[in-house]
């Protein structure tokens, strides 16, 4: 064995970092309901009047409400916590609503101004790239396959070609009853959150022809994750919903879980469902047994939490007029808020990939670093560092998740890659400049086998360090 990792640490050692890797072509994890529109139009059932639109349990956050879309009454803060805005791009087309990133661009749903296609490779200076006006209410968004898939409104799924992210093309779209506000995307199939017509399953395996199979109603859908043969559900004032969707033309509930607040968004992750709960912040649900899930923990953030995104041991949360929150929630029975940023905008969604995290920030699309706040544990250093070096990876063993905490003394070109046992690569999370300071990055071995890995963190001309990692599942 000990030769065998000496000859995969020659192997690592002969492999130079090229480009980056890119994003996880994660769904779409913030999910915007119909509660609030920032134009005219309403839902059924709700009022263009303050927050009482949401079941009538809150009455606005920090002031009343200039009607739908106009601006909250409050005083604007630039306070932040460990969290650092890298990059911005001013949103003059409509209101961002969601966003997702695969590769070096993000896409955003941005209303009326529909599908808007942005180059982050460097996330100082996010670039505008593409664009497709789908005439609809564009507030939720999923890529996949080199198709993006936007949630429209009441106007539906609109199906994008983004192979050429310069010149997206419409290539399908579908009607299901409710509309579409917000969307999933996984195995030749797109699962709409479609308000008070629940769940509607769409077959996409022709992008050009995509075709409703199957629906499950449960009364007022407005965010959806899907994993491990489940869809889960933010459902308004119903909370949490769980629905079997092994057979897609025949969705049946199997479990719920009441919440607090007005379920708007949802993500999953190793066990856990992350509830963007309204005015009642961030619940913690344990879906191990789907059919009976339970709410472990909460984190009753500031603002009005609206969209939620899940890496690693954290959580990252679009918390409206408090901006971006970042919640620890290693210990999901105990979260508990690490860094912020309050933004002069209204986030609705969020994104996080290669160590960023993406804002849909109403006029604003917003890029964040947030490493300083992963790294804050009782061990954390209190100074700069005077190094560099991989500082921490934990957990270690892991399962599926590795955060990789890299300290830099002064700004530097950092490439962080994984290998496996073989020497063959298997992810790369980093190649590009980072600034002083420390770092996380977080490999996510879902998709791998258990076994040894070599982490590679590579500054040229100042570090060439390999760490060894297990995966244990």
């Amino acid at each position: 064995m000990k030769k065998t990792i000496t000859l995969v640490l020659a192997l690592i050692g002969l492999v130079a970092c090229g480009t980056a890797l890119g994003g996880d072509g994660a769904v779409d994890t913030r999910s915007h309901g119909p509660g609030f529109l920032p134009h005219e139009r309403v839902a059924p059932g709700f009022e263009a009047v303050g927050m009482e639109g949401f079941g009538g349990k809150y009455r606005g956050v920090d002031g009343p409400y200039r009607g739908m879309g106009g601006d909250v009454v409050r005083s604007v803060s630039s306070d932040s916590q460990n969290v650092s805005l890298v990059g911005s791009l001013y949103d003059y087309w409509d209101y961002a609503h969601a966003v997702v990133v695969e590769g070096d661009y993000a896409y955003l749903a941005d209303w009326d101004a529909g599908l808007r296609v942005i180059d982050v490779s460097d996330p100082t200076s996010p670039t505008e790239v593409g664009s497709y006006d789908t005439y609809g209410d564009a507030c939720g968004v999923a890529v996949s396959g080199g198709y993006a898939y936007l949630a429209n409104g009441y106007d539906g799924l609109r199906v994008i070609d983004v192979s050429d992210p310069a010149s997206p093309t419409a290539v399908g779209s579908c009607y299901p009853d409710g509309g579409a506000y917000g969307v999933a995307v996984s195995g030749g199939y797109a699962y709409l959150a479609a308000y008070d017509a629940g769940l509607r399953v769409i077959d996409i395996s022709d992008p050009a022809s995509p075709t409703e199979v199957g629906y499950y109603d449960t009364g007022s859908a407005l965010g959806v994750a899907v994993s491990g043969g489940y869809a889960y559900l933010a459902d308004d004032n119903a909370g949490l919903r769980v629905i079997d969707i092994s057979d897609p033309a025949s969705p049946t509930e199997v479990g719920s879980c009441y919440t607090y607040g007005s379920a708007l968004g949802v993500a999953v992750s190793g066990g856990y469902a992350y509830l963007a709960d309204s005015g009642a912040g961030l619940r913690v649900i344990d879906i191990s047994n789907p059919s009976s899930p339970i709410e472990v923990g909460y984190f009753d953030t500031d603002g009005w939490a609206r969209g939620v995104a899940v890496s690693g041991d954290y959580a990252y949360l679009a918390a409206d007029e408090a901006g971006l929150r970042v919640i620890d929630v290693s210990n999901p029975a105990s979260p508990m808020e690490v860094g912020y940023y309050d933004t002069d905008g209204r986030a609705h969604g969020v994104a996080v990939s290669g160590g960023y995290a993406y804002l849909a920030d109403k006029y604003h699309f917003e890029i964040f670093d947030c490493s300083a706040a992963l790294y804050l544990d009782d061990d954390a250093p209190d100074a700069m560092p005077t190094e560099y070096s991989i500082t921490k990876l934990y957990p270690n063993p892991f399962n599926p998740t590795l955060t990789v905490v890299v300290g830099l003394p002064e700004p530097a070109d950092l490439c962080i890659r994984v290998y496996n046992i073989t020497g063959r690569q298997v992810a790369e999370l980093v190649d590009g400049r980072r600034g002083a300071g420390y770092h996380g990055f977080v490999f996510n071995g879902s998709a791998m086998a258990s076994g040894a890995y070599f982490v590679r963190a590579s500054i040229p001309g100042q570090l060439e360090q390999v760490r060894k990692v297990v995966l244990i599942k």
